[in-house]
């Protein structure tokens, strides 16, 4: 008897456990998501890569950016890279666990490209030397045992 009454309240703390660290990351998603894409864009891309706001909506299938930015390689000028003002997506509710993921909207606004090319190559030459840097030294995934469909995206409204 008093076994079970141990095993109810493991349970039930186990459960309120699950339910408190799923509300931390609804409640946090949006720092996380920055943290994640400016520390992950860095080591990957090798330079430094900011954003500096996430709004992610997982009831309204939404992500809005604010401020992402891929700097230089060293050598080249002061502008970044890369830069985006403002960015964001909606996808079709229905088509999220789908095979095809449709975006119904992306608006992508303040777009700035720094293109540079000198005698010794280009600055995207070395941003893309970085990436495939990081590639390679992950390991491979895992072919699947079976190849089952693929997943598509499909975008209605690019603005």
């Amino acid at each position: 008897m008093r076994a079970m009454v141990l095993i109810k309240r493991l349970v039930v703390a186990v459960l309120l456990l699950v339910v408190a660290a799923l509300g931390c990351v609804w409640f946090f998603l949006d720092p996380i998501v920055e943290a994640a894409v400016s520390h992950g864009g860095t080591e990957a891309a090798g330079v430094p890569v900011k954003l500096e706001t996430a709004d992610v909506s997982l009831t309204a299938s939404t992500v809005r950016l604010g401020g992402f930015s891929i700097a230089n390689p060293q050598g080249w000028s002061e502008r970044p890279f890369f830069a985006l003002r403002e960015g964001g997506l909606k996808l079709r509710d229905s088509t999220v666990f789908s095979d095809a993921i449709e975006i119904e909207t992306l608006d992508l606004s303040g777009i700035e490209l720094s293109l540079e090319r000198s005698a010794s190559g280009s600055n995207w030459d070395q941003i893309l030397a970085n990436l495939q840097r990081t590639a390679q030294s992950q390991p491979a995934p895992e072919a699947p045992a079976e190849s089952g469909p693929t997943r598509a995206l499909r975008a209605k409204l690019i603005a």
